[in-house]
């Protein structure tokens, strides 16, 4: 493994709040942030750190195992039913 060093936006930086789960159907839990982004394999993968106790955790995880606190993707249905309401009124 390497460290990540390109400054790529779609990385996330070192100290972003973080929710995490352990597998694909795992509800997600909060509590974390990156400690540092890694390539493997060419993809990149994170190091993350509880905030709870500091501790950075053993395993490196995939980008399909975290996301960014605070910015969910919003509801397609929700957003596709204003503009509706928008132009039809």
């Amino acid at each position: 493994m390497r460290s990540k060093t390109a400054h790529d936006p779609q990385v996330l930086s070192a100290g972003t709040s973080i929710a995490v789960r352990c597998h694909l159907n795992c509800p997600w839990s909060a509590g974390f942030e990156v400690e540092e982004a890694v390539l493997v394999d060419d993809e990149v993968n994170y190091r993350i750190r509880s905030t709870r106790s500091s501790r950075v955790l053993p395993a490196v995880l995939g980008a399909d195992y975290i996301r960014r606190l605070g910015r969910r993707r919003p509801d397609l249905t929700v957003s596709r039913r204003r503009e509706l309401e928008r132009t039809s009124t």
